[in-house]
């Protein structure tokens, strides 16, 4: 595979998976950065951090969508743009 299909990709239907629904919670105040410490004592947290203007950040948002494979009850997914 060639250096441009792997950063790109290819068209190749074996290689393209579906992007998933994520639960995404939105991210929007501080006061939800003290609930997410409160419950990541006990649950699985992840905050991703995107940005609009970087084509990296949706390269890799795009991936995580298509290989996340965890159940909705299991961690709590923020999304802060």
């Amino acid at each position: 595979m060639s250096l441009l299909n792997k950063l790109f990709g290819n068209n190749s239907s074996s290689e393209n998976k579906e992007v998933k629904n994520i639960p995404w919670k939105n991210l929007t105040s501080i006061d939800q950065l003290m609930e997410i410490k409160e419950t990541s004592k006990t649950k699985t947290v992840a905050v991703f951090k995107h940005s609009t203007r970087c084509g990296i950040s949706r390269m890799v948002l795009g991936q995580f969508e298509r290989e996340f494979d965890i159940a909705d009850n299991d961690v709590d997914l923020y999304y802060l743009d």
